[in-house]
């Protein structure tokens, strides 16, 4: 077998030895215009590609712009090469539960059968950190409360700020369109 590999090596010219790593596997969700947003996009993806800072929180009121902020971060995944391996999108909802979140997570990374589904929360959580724990990945934790962000130990909290009125009147706009704000002269 040693003889085989040398003589190809012999025979061989390797112009490229290996392939560089393909973007993550990113589930690309249909985006909206980030209108107002684009400084705190540009704040969270420095600290996403910063290894030392981990977990990071985003929160703020309803309404302003956290789906969508996360919906670019998540898309812009896709035309990423080589900084991560896996990117998971989970819904977390008010009363979040943990096993819906290890569902989501481990339907992301192949678990999908009802075998896994009926384990226990600590046997998934030991399921998931084996697929994982040689990766550099991202889970993008959409709905959550301030409060959650603190009990996740969020090394950096990041919050959502209401947009300025210039900034809120053009989304407004590019919500309505012209022929709408063009059909009364009240608006």
């Amino acid at each position: 077998m040693l003889q085989e590999i040398n003589d190809h090596v012999s025979k061989g010219a390797f112009k490229k030895v290996a392939e560089s790593r393909p973007s993550a596997s990113v589930v690309v969700r249909p985006e909206e215009q980030p209108i107002g947003l684009e400084s705190t996009i540009e704040k969270v993806w420095h600290c996403i590609v910063d290894k030392d800072v981990g977990i990071i929180g985003l929160y703020g009121l309803g309404g302003v712009g956290k789906t969508t902020l996360l919906t670019q971060i998540n898309n812009k995944f896709s035309t990423t090469a080589d900084k991560f391996d896996v990117v998971i999108w989970a819904l977390v909802s008010k009363d979040y539960n943990v096993e819906k979140i290890q569902d989501k997570m481990g339907g992301n990374i192949g678990f999908r059968d009802t075998s896994w589904k009926s384990k226990s929360v600590d046997e998934k959580a030991v399921d998931i950190y084996g697929v994982l724990r040689n990766k550099r990945f991202v889970v993008l934790l959409d709905d959550l409360w301030e409060r959650v962000c603190g009990e996740m130990e969020a090394r950096k909290r990041i919050k959502v700020e209401c947009l300025e009125p210039e900034k809120a009147w053009e989304l407004f706009q590019a919500k309505v369109g012209d022929e709408t704000l063009n059909s009364h002269p009240n608006i």
